[in-house]
Order: structure tokens, then C-alpha cells, then sequence
């Protein structure tokens, strides 16, 4: 599976919560089962900036879903 498009005009709410969710999802069906991809991955699957990933990664890591450590993907 892919990302899904994200909804840029606000009724899908915040662009890290649309991107939370989405990578929730992706999660469930275990499609990062060999690898997560990086912040810049995402950034550029997403076109949105590295910024909005971090917001969303960070929800993720202070939930203890994934961990990552300086300069290594997550």
C-alpha cells in the first residue's frame, strides 16, 4: 500500500494528524514490516515538509510505537 493524499484544505484536520493516522493504518496492515522509512521518505511520499513528519513521528515515539536514534531511521 501507499500513502493516501492528504486533505490540504483543513477538513481532514492538521497535516501530522492526517499523517498520524495514515501511518497508523499503514502500521496495521504491516507494511513497514522490513523497514520504517525515514523522515525524509516520508516527507517526500507526503509532499509535505520534514517538519510535519517529525510532528507526527514524535506522537509515535512518545507512545513507544517506534524509536529511533540520531541519524538512524526510525
Amino acid at each position: 500500500m501507499a500513502a493516501r493524499p492528504l486533505d490540504r484544505h483543513g477538513a481532514g484536520g492538521p497535516l501530522w494528524v492526517q499523517v498520524l493516522t495514515d501511518l497508523r493504518r499503514r502500521m496495521a496492515d504491516d507494511e513497514f514490516a522490513d523497514a520504517f522509512p525515514g523522515e525524509l521518505a516520508l516527507a517526500r511520499e507526503y509532499d509535505i515538509s520534514r517538519h510535519t513528519v517529525r510532528e507526527a513521528l514524535g506522537r509515535l515515539r512518545r507512545e513507544g510505537v517506534v524509536s529511533a536514534d540520531r541519524g538512524r531511521p526510525p
